[in-house]
C-alpha cells in the first residue's frame, strides 16, 4: 500500500494505484494539461476521491507497509484507461458500494 500526499490531505491506495496515480500526473504535466480524475482510496473500505491533476500538482507518495494490500477491483484498469485517454473523459466511474464493482462511466 502506498500513502498519497495531495493538497495538504493523505490517502491510503494500493501500490499500482499510486504509481498510475503518479505517473498520470507526469504525463499531464509534460503535455501542459489538467483533469479531474477519480482515484480508489481505502478509509476502512475502498472509496472513489477526485482529484484534480495537471501541471501545477504537487503530489507525493510512499509507501505504507504496515497497511495489507486490497482488491480494487477494476478501478485500477479504469485509472490506466483514463490515463490513455489524452482528454481524461474517461477518469470518472461510479462505484456500487453493494456489489463493490464500477457500474457506469460518465
Amino acid at each position: 500500500m502506498h500513502r498519497i500526499y495531495y493538497a495538504g490531505s493523505e490517502f491510503i491506495t494500493t501500490d499500482e494505484v499510486a504509481v498510475e496515480f503518479i505517473g498520470f500526473a507526469v504525463d499531464l504535466a509534460k503535455r501542459g494539461s489538467a483533469v479531474a480524475v477519480r482515484v480508489p482510496i481505502v478509509d476502512g473500505d475502498v472509496h472513489l476521491v477526485t482529484f484534480v491533476i495537471g501541471p501545477a500538482s504537487q503530489i507525493a507518495a510512499e509507501p505504507a507497509p504496515e497497511i495489507a494490500e486490497v482488491d480494487m477491483g477494476d478501478a485500477l484498469e479504469r485509472l490506466r484507461t483514463a490515463r490513455d485517454d489524452e482528454s481524461g473523459r474517461r477518469s470518472f466511474a461510479i462505484y456500487d458500494e453493494s456489489s463493490r464493482s464500477f457500474i457506469d462511466e460518465f
